[in-house]
Order: C-alpha cells, then sequence, then structure tokens
C-alpha cells in the first residue's frame, strides 16, 4: 500500500531534497510517467533515501492499483492540461501533504482495518520487489472458485502471483504435473470417509460418534496421498471454518460431537497434528483469516450445509462476493509472505527504538508518564517476543543517560498512573546509546556494535524529523513511527520478522553478542589473542543425519540468512538439501561453547565429497574471528586432503575474502571467472569466482575440537559421484 504521485516536471524532484518526506510520508512513491532520460539527471542529484522512492518505467502494476496525486508547480496549467484528473488530486508542494493525510485516513487505513493482522508491508525493504510465486490449488470446488478469482485481485493485496488448480479427490494417486513453489491444500469436509458427513447433524449419537471417528481416520489418509506426491516444495493444508452457529441450536453443548463445530475443531487439531509432524508442511489458519475478514459475509450457514466443500462458499450478494474477494487475496497474500520466511531474504536482525513518546507514554525527565496499558505496553511486549526469535533490540534516545539508569524502574511503574506489567530491564537492550548526538551517529554506533548492515535492522521513532535525519544516512533501513498504533502489528507479523524456525541459538544470540563485541574491542586494541585464550572456547562437529532435525534445521536456516561468512551467498531449502544428502553430500555443523555461553550451532558446511568440494559454507556473525573458520577448514583439510572452496563474492561476504586471502587461496580450476587464465595469486580470489584451494590451515590453539560423529567425513558417505553443485 502506497501513496503513489506522478509530477509533470523532473525538476520538481529537484525540490525533495531538504524536505521532511520520508519522516512523514513514509509510504510516498513518486512514479515517473516521462522518459527516465529525462528523468535520470535530476535523480543522480537526489539524496539516495529520497531517489529509492522514485519509480522510473513503471509496470501495469502501478496502474492497476492507481495514481493517488500528481505534483505540479501551476495548478490551473495542469488542470487543464489532464483534465481526465480529479482536480483536486493536482497539487503543490504546500499542498501534498494534506492530500497524503486524506489518502492514509480514507483508504489506506479502511484497507487495513478489513485486512486486520495480516495487513503488513511496511518493513518491506525500499525498492523490495516480491517474487513472483507460482501456487497449486489441490482440492475440489472452493479451490477452484480460488483459482478463478485470483488473477483479478486487489495488486495492494497480491503480489505476483500465477495459480494452477489440480482438480483431485481422495485419494490423490498421481504427482502434480508441473513444479511450484508452494501449494495449498484444502481438505474439503463433506467428501471425507465416502461422504459420511453429508447427513451428519440428522443422525444418532451414536452414529455421529462413528462417522467422527470415520472422518478422522479418512482425513489422515486424504492428507497422507496429497502431501507425498509434493516433497520437494512446501505444502500449505487450509484449516477448516468453523460454521458460526449449529443448526441444532445454540443451546447444544460445545464439546460434544452432535455439535458440528466441535467436530470441525477436532479436525483441525488433526491437521495440526499432521503439519507439526512433517517439516516443509505449514497449518493456514482459515478460520482465523475468515473471521477477520468477516465469517458472516464468506459462510453459507444461512442457506446451506455449513462449510460445503471444506471451505465457505461466498453467499450470494454484492458485499459477500466483495469480502470473498478480500478474503481470497489474503489467503493468497498470506501463503505469499509466508514464502518468504522460509526463504530467510531480507530479515530484520535488530530493531533500534526511542524512548520518550516511543516507547515511554511520556518524557521521561518530566517525571509523570502516562499509563503503559495499550499501545505502550504492547510495543515493550512486542519487542520482548522479538528477543525470543533471536533479533537484537537497541535504544537510540536523545537523553540524560545518567538519569535513565538511576530512574530506570520509576519509569517503569511510579511515574505512571498505570504501571508497566512486564518485565522490562534495560539489561533486556543488547546496545544501549542514550545521549544528545544526532541519532544517525549513535544508530550507526548499534549497527556497527551488532555487526549487521543497515538494511538488516528497524528504526522506530515518533518524530518525523528523527526518522527523516537516520533514513537520510542510511537508506537502506527500515523506519517506522508514523504510525505508531501499527508498530506491534509490523514487527510482530512482518514476514521478515517472523522465524520459520525457532531453535535454542536465537534465545542466547544477546549474551554471545556481548562476547563477540568485547572481541571487536580487543581488536581494535591489539589484544585479541589473550582474550581468545580467555574465553575457554570449545567446538564440536557433527553431522546433519537429517533436515528435519534440529542440527539439519539450524543448518537450512544459517544458509539462508548469513550474509558476511558466506562462501558463495547460495542459499538452500529443505527439500535441497535433503535430496544433496540423499545423493550423498555431506552436511556437517559446529556447535560452541565457552566458559559463560553455550553458542549452539554456528556454522555450517556442505561437501560433495568425491569432489574434493565444499560448496557451502557459512559462519554466524557472533563468532567471526574466533577462529571457528580455521577449525573447520583445517579438519576438512585432515580428513580429505586436496580441498576445494566454491566461492563467489557478493559484495557482502568481505570476511570471506579476507580469510580466502590470509590462507593464501589461489584458482583450483586455472581460469578467471570472466574466462581469463588466473594466476592463482591471493586476492585473485576475491576478484572472480569458481574454485579455491587453501595452503594448508592450522587450527588455533585457543580452540578446543571435539568430533560427534562415527568415523570420518569419508566413511558417512558414498564416493559415486559428485552431488551437490554451489549456486
Amino acid at each position: 500500500m502506497e501513496f503513489r504521485v506522478t509530477f509533470d516536471d523532473p525538476q520538481l524532484l529537484a525540490q525533495a531534497s531538504g524536505r521532511c518526506l520520508t519522516g512523514a510520508m513514509p509510504h510516498l512513491r513518486f512514479v515517473s510517467l516521462m522518459p527516465a532520460e529525462l528523468v535520470q539527471p535530476v535523480l543522480s542529484t537526489l539524496a539516495p533515501h529520497i531517489a529509492a522512492r522514485v519509480m522510473l518505467d513503471p509496470g501495469p502494476e502501478v496502474f492497476r492499483a492507481g495514481l493517488h496525486a500528481m505534483l505540479t508547480a501551476d495548478v490551473t496549467a495542469a488542470r487543464e492540461r489532464f483534465s481526465s484528473l480529479d482536480p483536486r488530486t493536482v497539487v503543490t508542494w504546500a499542498e501534498l501533504a494534506p492530500i497524503y493525510e486524506r489518502w492514509r485516513v480514507g483508504q489506506r487505513a479502511a484497507l487495513r482495518s478489513i485486512l486486520g493482522p495480516y495487513a503488513v508491508n511496511d518493513l518491506d525493504p525500499i525498492g523490495f520487489e516480491h517474487p513472483a510465486v507460482s501456487i497449486e490449488l489441490l482440492g475440489t470446488c472452493q479451490a477452484q472458485a480460488i483459482a478463478e478469482v485470483v488473477p483479478g485481485l486487489d495488486p495492494r493485496c497480491v503480489g505476483p502471483v500465477r495459480v494452477q488448480h489440480t482438480v483431485q479427490v481422495m485419494p490423490i494417486p498421481t504427482p502434480p504435473p508441473e513444479s511450484f513453489d508452494a501449494t495449498i491444500f484444502f481438505p474439503p469436509l463433506r467428501l471425507l470417509g465416502d461422504r459420511v458427513l453429508d447427513d451428519y447433524t440428522l443422525a444418532s449419537p451414536d452414529e455421529q460418534e462413528r462417522r467422527a471417528s470415520r472422518a478422522v481416520e479418512a482425513l489422515h489418509a486424504y492428507l497422507e496421498s496429497a502431501v507425498a506426491p509434493r516433497p520437494s516444495w512446501p505444502v500449505f493444508i487450509a484449516g477448516l471454518i468453523v460454521p458460526v452457529v449449529h443448526p441444532e441450536g445454540h443451546l447444544v453443548h460445545e464439546l460434544a460431537n452432535t455439535n458440528v463445530r466441535y467436530l470441525v475443531r477436532q479436525l483441525n487439531a488433526e491437521i495440526m497434528a499432521f503439519c507439526a509432524a512433517r517439516s516443509g508442511t505449514v497449518y493456514v489458519d482459515l478460520d482465523a483469516l475468515a473471521s477477520s475478514v468477516g465469517k458472516n459475509e464468506l459462510i453459507e450457514d444461512v442457506v446451506g450445509w455449513s462449510t460445503h466443500g471444506g471451505i465457505a462458499c461466498p453467499t450470494a450478494n454484492i458485499t459477500g462476493l466483495a469480502s470473498s474477494g478480500v478474503f481470497y487475496a489474503e489467503l493468497i497474500g498470506l501463503v505469499s509472505r509466508q514464502l518468504l520466511t522460509i526463504s530467510g531474504v531480507a530479515q530484520v536482525k535488530a530493531v533500534i527504538v526511542d524512548l520518550d513518546n516511543t516507547v515511554f507514554n511520556g518524557i521521561a525527565t518530566d517525571l509523570e508518564l502516562g499509563s503503559w496499558r495499550g499501545r505502550f505496553e504492547g510495543l515493550v511486549e512486542a519487542l520482548l517476543l522479538l528477543k525470543r526469535r533471536g533479533i537484537f533490540l537497541a535504544i537510540a534516545s536523545k537523553n540524560d543517560e545518567t538519569f535513565i539508569r538511576e530512574h530506570w524502574d520509576r519509569l517503569l511503574s511510579d511515574y505512571a498512573p498505570e504501571p508497566l506489567r512486564i518485565p522490562l530491564r534495560l539489561e533486556d537492550f543488547d546496545v544501549v546509546k542514550i545521549d544528545f548526538r544526532p541519532k544517525s551517529v549513535t544508530v550507526g554506533e548499534i549497527l556497527a556494535e551488532l555487526n549487521i548492515g543497515e538494511d538488516a535492522a528497524v528504526f522506530v521513532d515518533d518524530n518525523p524529523f528523527e526518522r527523516e535525519e537516520v533514513q537520510s544516512a542510511f537508506p537502506g533501513l527500515r523506519v517506522l513511527g508514523a504510525e505508531l498504533d501499527r508498530v506491534r502489528q509490523e514487527l510482530l507479523f512482518s514476514p521478515f520478522t517472523d522465524r520459520h524456525v525457532r531453535l535454542a541459538e536465537d534465545r542466547v544470540r544477546s549474551a554471545t553478542a556481548a562476547t563477540q563485541a568485547a572481541l571487536k574491542r580487543e581488536i581494535a586494541a591489539g589484544g585479541s589473542e589473550s582474550f581468545l585464550a580467555s574465553l575457554g572456547l570449545r567446538c564440536t562437529i557433527s553431522r546433519c543425519e537429517s533436515v528435519s532435525g534440529v542440527s539439519g534445521q539450524r543448518a537450512v536456516q544459517l544458509v539462508n540468512k548469513t550474509n558476511q561468512w558466506n562462501l558463495n551467498g547460495a542459499r538452500t531449502t529443505d527439500a535441497e538439501l535433503s535430496k544433496a544428502l540423499a545423493s550423498g553430500a555431506q552436511c556437517l555443523v559446529a556447535d560452541v561453547e565457552d566458559r559463560a555461553n553455550a553458542y549452539g550451532i554456528v556454522a555450517a558446511v556442505v561437501v560433495d565429497v568425491p569432489a574434493r568440494t565444499v560448496t557451502h559454507m557459512v559462519v554466524s556473525c557472533r563468532v567471526i574471528g574466533m577462529g571457528i573458520d580455521d577449525v573447520i577448514a583445517s579438519w576438512l583439510e585432515d580428513e580429505l586432503g586436496e580441498l576445494f572452496y566454491a566461492f563467489a563474492p557478493t559484495g557482502r561476504n568481505k570476511a570471506v575474502e579476507a580469510w580466502i586471502d590470509r590462507h593464501g587461496g589461489s584458482r583450483g580450476d586455472g581460469a578467471r571467472g570472466d574466462g581469463a587464465p588466473g594466476d592463482g595469486a591471493p586476492g585473485d580470489r576475491a576478484r572472480c569466482g569458481g574454485l579455491v584451494e587453501l595452503s594448508h590451515v592450522s587450527a588455533p590453539s585457543h580452540v578446543e575440537l571435539s568430533l560427534a560423529l562415527e568415523g570420518g567425513i569419508i566413511d558417512g558417505c558414498s564416493l559415486s559421484g559428485s552431488v551437490l553443485a554451489a549456486h
């Protein structure tokens, strides 16, 4: 949902500099309808955070969503020239802000109120284009209805998506006709168990019990037959929509099989359990989605058998058809966003917050804050939930640090009419910067201390001028605060803050980040060797036997989210890694601990043993500089002898380039990445890409190595041939 503005003179863009645009109007995007060569000279003079919001050569989807205003220097002339436009939307710079506010309240807020918690896109990176996805809709009548409706849905709700309906009845005997990015499977309630539920409500209680048991058995068989032929991509299984009422009446006991509402809930519980037991299978709470849109307009309780075909048919009225369109759009949009989470792209690694009027309900130094109830307490809860997901928390506040530290507990309780009911310690924040310097300075220090890029962080501030100042310094930073009531929703439900897998390593991220920060200070001071020796580091290497196990899930997570120490930037999926392991590849992980902290699994390696090639190698930023990369490489060299690394420069893996240069990396394929002969000199690898062979790598003495795998790496695999090529 963007506020899209075009213009009739490229020079108007030059006037964007110096204005509080991104701070006050964060959803503003300029859409150029002129040839790019006319706009580019002005575009090159703009600040990067403004230039990033200018769309050249817009695609047809932009016009489907609509333009909201035209910017001009001469309103009268422009209105005459563009008579087809609503004259109220042809405005000058001075009139743009009121137009934006009317759009925000009248259109954006109205749409978000319909879509509820699913309408989240403020954390989309600037310029981020949602990847096109192909989705198989598996099921009967309702799946077919969705397939017919989706192509005409509002582009504000659905990104680039292609759907195909595969008509199937139980059992599902054949694999799909082609590959997809995902399947959404709709179990048809009334077809379970040879239509045993057709006259369910009219059967005797004993017969209802028998039919309910048969329905559960049939459901499991149906789910197995749907999922089994689709092992290579995620399968989203839609739950059943719970009827609004039961035909027997409102007073029928809720926990009885005679109540069809209870039966549907029980079947949903079976679907949830089925999904929880299978990697790559995701439950979609269709009932919650329908409730957020308005279940009364979606299901046919009043005119027919409830939830016929598995999910509701739209009621035969204009309102119902409109609601079903929103419902279908949100269903497809929800799955598309969950695919983003599974891919691990553009994940948020840190949230940086202001204090006064952002976390606090008022000004701290006034010693009188408003109630913590509502939005402020909700934001605190959201921050602590993000911390449990492994996301760093930081404070960037213009305040008196001594005062804040001395009064912290009283600010949460005594100075507010209703205290904060959630325990929040200053120590819950991984970095605290409280002073009166420009926030762009403190935010920059926070990013450096956490060792993350600006594109991996979110900044939250109530002040539009602070947001503008920080955004101008860090164009890739994601900034919230213009709609404070929506911050909690964006932080909790964005695909970029969600995590496909929740592992123990996420919970200890803060403690290990403190050690990494201390290491960086010691390196700067020249005392890193003694500091590392004092840690008592221990590295345990083990083999991933299955992707569905904890170590396999952590390996996939690391490969997909690590950027700085990532051998080639290649990503993977559960299915791809499973296929590689089945073909003989080896996936190894390194678990690290020191005297004070258990870091968990912080490195992963995929080795094509027959080819003696490391195709994937990633090391978490929390242990960069501790020598874990050297420990792994030294052990691999002892096991395999001659070894090649499939390196590719990504622009972000400078740590790998430095590591290769430090160990005298030379090309193992005799050619440069551009096809020209390579001289094999150190540094040549970092400029091009391909297979790299290192000179001898020694394991550092400050790390104790242990192995938790039977036999060596060669003993654990087949040498039948090369199994996994680097991307």
